[in-house]
C-alpha cells in the first residue's frame, strides 16, 4: 500500500511538472507572438511589454520613417510641398506651397488666412480628418512650416516624413514625375489656433523679459550681422543628420540643453521657414510645452524697425 501511494505521488508530481512545462512553453509562445506584433507596430522593443518609441521622441506620431510609410502607404495622403512638381514619391499629392502664403504689410511668406487654407486644401481633396504625411525639398523645412500651419487649423493626424524624399529615394522606393489627383472635398478647419504663433508685438513686448527665450535659427554669419536683442543662436540644421533625418531625442536634448523648458520659447529666422523646423523639434520631438514661431521673422522685424543687437 505504501509503495502504491508513493508511486501515485510520483506520478502526480511528474504530471504536474509536465503541465508546468506546457504552460511555460505556451506563455513563451504568446510572449513571442506579442513581441513580434509590437516590433511590427512600433519598429522595435526594448523588452516585453515596453515598446521603444521612435528615436525617443515626445510625440512619435508627429514623424514617420520612410520604411513605415512604405509599408502603410494606403493609410495616408502623402503631400509634397516642394518648390516644383518634379520628382515625387509615387502616389503623392503635390500642392503648390506658394498658394498657402500671404503678403501682409509688405512682408512675404506670412501665414495665409483660414479661408485660403480651406479652399486650397479642399480643392486638392483633403479634409480636416485626412491622415496626412508631408514632405518637401530644401532640407524638408517647408514640411515643418506646413505642419505648423495644419496643426493650427486643427488637423489631428499630421506627420513629417523623416528625411523627406531623399531618404525615400535612398531606401530604393518608387518615385514618379506627376502628382496624383484626388476628388475635391470640403475642408472645414476647427479654427485657427494662434497658441504657437508669435507676431511683432509679442516679440517687442517679450524682448529682455524674464520667462521668454528667443532662439535665432539662422546661420552664425546672419546672427552676427544683426539679431533680436538677447536671442540665442542655434542653427536649425544642427538638429538634422547628414541624410536630413532628425537626430535622436537624446542628441537633440544635448543641442538644446541651455533652453529652459519652463519658459516661453520663440523661434525665428529670415522668413519663418527654418524657424518652423526648430519649432517642430522643440515642440513635437522634445515636447516643450510653450513654443511659438515668429511668422514674420527677420523680414518683418527689420521692416518694423525693431531694436537690433550686433
Amino acid at each position: 500500500m505504501r509503495r502504491s501511494a508513493r508511486r501515485a505521488k510520483k506520478i502526480r508530481i511528474v504530471i504536474a511538472v509536465k503541465e508546468s512545462i506546457k504552460m511555460v512553453r505556451a506563455k513563451n509562445i504568446i510572449t513571442t507572438v506579442i513581441s513580434l506584433v509590437m516590433v511590427i507596430t512600433f519598429g522595435a522593443t526594448a523588452s516585453f511589454g515596453t515598446p521603444t518609441v521612435y528615436k525617443g521622441y515626445a510625440n512619435p506620431h508627429s514623424v514617420i520613417s520612410v520604411e513605415k510609410l512604405q509599408g502603410n502607404f494606403d493609410e495616408f495622403v502623402v503631400v509634397d510641398f516642394s518648390k516644383k512638381e518634379s520628382t515625387l514619391i509615387k502616389g503623392a499629392l503635390y500642392i503648390d506651397r506658394n498658394k498657402l502664403f500671404s503678403k501682409i504689410n509688405g512682408v512675404k511668406m506670412m501665414r495665409a488666412s483660414r479661408e485660403t487654407f480651406e479652399r486650397v486644401l479642399g480643392e486638392h481633396g483633403l479634409t480636416i480628418d485626412t491622415p496626412v504625411v508631408i514632405y518637401s525639398d530644401n532640407d524638408n523645412k517647408f514640411a515643418a512650416r506646413f505642419y505648423w500651419d495644419l496643426k493650427a487649423l486643427g488637423q489631428k493626424d499630421v506627420r513629417i516624413l523623416d528625411g523627406g524624399i531623399e531618404a525615400w529615394k535612398a531606401a530604393g522606393f518608387d518615385t514618379v514625375g506627376k502628382s496624383v489627383k484626388l476628388p475635391t472635398a470640403t475642408y472645414v478647419a476647427r479654427g485657427q489656433d494662434y497658441g504657437t504663433y508669435a507676431d511683432f508685438d509679442l516679440i517687442r513686448d517679450s524682448t529682455g523679459e524674464d520667462g521668454c527665450v528667443i532662439v535665432d535659427t539662422r546661420t552664425v554669419k546672419e546672427y552676427k550681422k544683426g539679431r533680436i536683442p538677447g536671442a540665442i543662436n542655434i542653427n536649425f540644421i544642427t538638429a538634422l543628420n547628414k541624410d536630413m533625418t532628425f537626430k535622436t531625442a537624446d542628441e537633440l536634448r544635448a543641442i538644446y540643453k541651455d533652453i529652459p523648458e519652463d519658459q516661453m520659447i520663440v523661434t525665428y529666422c529670415l522668413g519663418g521657414i527654418r524657424a518652423a523646423e526648430s519649432w517642430f523639434v522643440l515642440s513635437e520631438l522634445l515636447g516643450f510645452k510653450n513654443v511659438k514661431m515668429y511668422d514674420g521673422s527677420w523680414w518683418e522685424y527689420e521692416k518694423m524697425d525693431g531694436p537690433i543687437e550686433k
